[in-house]
């Protein structure tokens, strides 16, 4: 039997959130969604995910900064960047945290 995964996905935007949770729980994916990045580090403190899906652009603190906050505590966590964002900046800073994959939005 295939385990389930535990997501936590941050997301401001809710067309976008919408379609990727439908995907993530078709594929019986446990998918726990936050709209900052400040919910989603007290919520990747408090339920350890096995993957974070998270936007760039996010209230207070920003994608890259809370994947860079993560990385200083957990190197194995599967990390996803889903954003619009092609700057070189965030795409350099990217290339620095480990992740699984950027993916530039839509999805």
């Amino acid at each position: 039997m295939l385990q389930k995964l535990n997501v936590l996905y941050a997301e401001g935007e809710e067309f976008t959130k919408d379609n990727l949770i439908e995907a993530l729980e078709f594929m019986s994916m446990n998918v726990t969604t936050v709209q900052s990045a400040e919910q989603a580090y007290n919520e990747y403190l408090a339920n350890k995910p096995d993957i974070l899906i998270s936007n760039i652009d996010l209230p207070t603190l920003n994608g890259l900064r809370l994947v860079e906050k993560i990385r200083k505590k957990d190197k194995k966590i599967q990390i996803i960047i889903a954003t619009r964002c092609v700057k070189v900046e965030c795409l350099v800073k990217a290339t620095e945290l480990n992740l699984v994959k950027y993916l530039i939005k839509p999805v």
